[in-house]
Parts: C-alpha cells; structure tokens; sequence
C-alpha cells in the first residue's frame, strides 16, 4: 500500500476528521492528527490489523510520524520484528 493510501486509510479509521491533501511523511501524529494515548493505542492496533498481524510484536513501536506508523506496517507485512 502506498504512503498516501496508508496515511487516508488510517486517518478514517482513526475516525480523526483529517484530510490527507497534503501527504507529508512528517505529520506529527501528536501534533498535526492531535492523538492522546487512547488513540495511539489505537493507531498501533489498525496498522496491525491492516498489515494482517495475528500477534503483535511483544513492545510496541515507537511512531512519532505517519511515516513512522507506515514504515512498521512495511516492517510487519515483511516479517521484520519491528522492537521500537
């Protein structure tokens, strides 16, 4: 899946009212997408459930940006442990 595909696919699965016109792989998921830590769970659980993951990795990523969140789901649909 594309960047751009990934980053409108996820914000309307985060429900967040963002559009992706613009779709600069430096879009602070804290500051630009507003998320609190309910919704950065949440962000990690899409990436996963669209990247088909049956178990997740055992520490949770580190993602700061909509490349971050989009380089662990390339990570997680090549089967590289993704450790944060």
């Amino acid at each position: 899946m594309s960047y751009e595909q990934f980053a409108a696919r996820l914000a309307g699965m985060l429900s967040l009212g963002v559009t992706v016109d613009t779709v600069s792989r430096e879009i602070s998921l804290y500051d630009d997408w507003c998320l609190d830590s309910f919704l950065a769970f949440q962000l990690i659980v899409a990436v996963e459930a669209m990247a088909g993951v049956v178990e997740p990795p055992a520490m949770p990523p580190e993602l700061f940006t909509v490349a971050d969140a989009h380089r662990y789901y390339l990570d997680l649909r090549a089967g590289v442990a993704h450790l944060g």
